[in-house]
C-alpha cells in the first residue's frame, strides 16, 4: 500500500481524511499544463464545472482530477488583480496569490503539487 501512495502529501489527522487523490495515478494530468489550463479556462470563461470537464478532457485524465484542475483555474482567476489580469504572472504578488491561495488548495484536492 505504500508504494500506491508514493508522492501523496502527508495527510494531517485521521488517515486519508484530509487529502484527496484525485491526480496521483492519473498519467498526463501536468503534460502541457500552463497552455492547457490557459486554453480550457477561454473556452469556458473560466466557470465549473465546464473548465474541470475541458481539463479532463485535454488531459485525458478523470473527471475528479480534472476537476481539482478546474479549481485551481477558478482560484487563480482571483488572482487576477495581483496576476494583471494574466498578463504578468511572474509578477511576485501574483506568486505570492496564487501560492497562498491556490496551491494549498489543489494539493489537497489532487493529492499531487504543481509541477
Amino acid at each position: 500500500a505504500d508504494g500506491a501512495l508514493r508522492g501523496a502529501l502527508p495527510s494531517e489527522g485521521a488517515v486519508g481524511q484530509s487529502v484527496n487523490v484525485a491526480c496521483l495515478d492519473q498519467e498526463g494530468w501536468d503534460t502541457d499544463l500552463q497552455a492547457r489550463l490557459a486554453q480550457c479556462s477561454g473556452e469556458s470563461d473560466g466557470a465549473m464545472p465546464e473548465v474541470g470537464r475541458c481539463m479532463a478532457r485535454l488531459q485525458g485524465i478523470s473527471q475528479e482530477c480534472g476537476d481539482c484542475l478546474g479549481e485551481l483555474i477558478v482560484c487563480e482567476q482571483a488572482c487576477s488583480a495581483e496576476c494583471c489580469s494574466g498578463t504578468c504572472p511572474e509578477e511576485t504578488e501574483c506568486n505570492e496569490c496564487i501560492q497562498q491561495f491556490c496551491t494549498p488548495s489543489f494539493a489537497a484536492c489532487a493529492g499531487v503539487e504543481l509541477p
